[in-house]
């Protein structure tokens, strides 16, 4: 009996990650998410901080063990976004940033990549806000997004040659989840202006997941914007 494929989720409770798992699960994938907000281990979901090293190597040698190989893995997880100056922001709000956008990417595939079978698929969920022309404060969401999308170029340099293939979904303006706290009227102007809805989440989940299957044909080591789905080098 052939097994279905077996994603790996970070952050798989989140708004955008959620939307993930449930795409893929749809699709026939089996899921596991990684949550430090779970209570305990379930079927689908294992309670694990990704940003700490111990509990990482600990949960993923668990789920190799009783799931198999890795067919995709999706790191969802998200720093915080504070409207404040960067200079205004906290360093214990700094690091943890930088622990949840590139820390945990990196200890997330120095686990997963050795288990990943070929052409299995390694995507971040970075952010357009780091390209050029991005005014808002928004504390060390950027730095921590730019900073994995720099994880991922590497990643995909030097797994290229054991066929993983490695990208970047980059989301303009999502209204809800992050967010949730700007004004519906902000809401709906930014979203628009981006071309954006409040069903792109699902749409986004679906370009993850045509990613994973492979029915994408974006070369590896790609940047994907969305909505526009334009392609750029990491």
């Amino acid at each position: 009996m052939e097994h279905k494929p077996l994603a790996v989720i970070s952050g798989g409770t989140g708004y955008l990650g959620a939307a993930i798992v449930a795409e893929l699960a749809n699709a026939g994938w089996r899921t596991i998410t990684l949550s430090r907000s779970t209570s305990a281990d379930t079927d689908t979901v294992y309670k694990c901080d990704v940003t700490d090293e111990k509990e990482v190597r600990a949960t993923i040698s668990k789920i190799i063990s009783m799931h198999g190989p890795v067919a995709a893995c999706i790191h969802a997880a998200s720093p915080a976004l504070e409207r404040v100056p960067i200079l205004s922001t906290s360093v214990a709000s700094f690091d943890a940033a930088m622990d949840t956008g590139a820390r945990a990417a990196f200890l997330l595939a120095k686990e997963v990549v050795g288990h990943m079978q070929k052409n299995a698929a390694f995507i971040g969920i970075t952010t357009q806000a780091i390209e050029p022309g991005t005014p808002q404060p928004s504390g060390a969401y950027i730095p921590a997004k730019y900073a994995l999308r720099g994880f991922l170029r590497v990643l995909s340099a030097e797994t290229k040659e054991k066929g993983l293939r490695v990208y970047a979904i980059s989301p303009h303006f999502l209204p809800g989840g992050l967010n949730d706290d700007l004004p519906q009227p902000i809401q709906d102007f930014l979203a628009h202006k981006s071309g954006t809805s409040s069903g792109s989440s699902k749409e986004i989940a679906t370009l993850v997941r045509m990613l994973c299957a492979g029915e994408e044909k974006f070369p590896s080591g790609s940047s994907i914007s969305f909505p526009s789905r334009a392609a750029n080098p990491l």
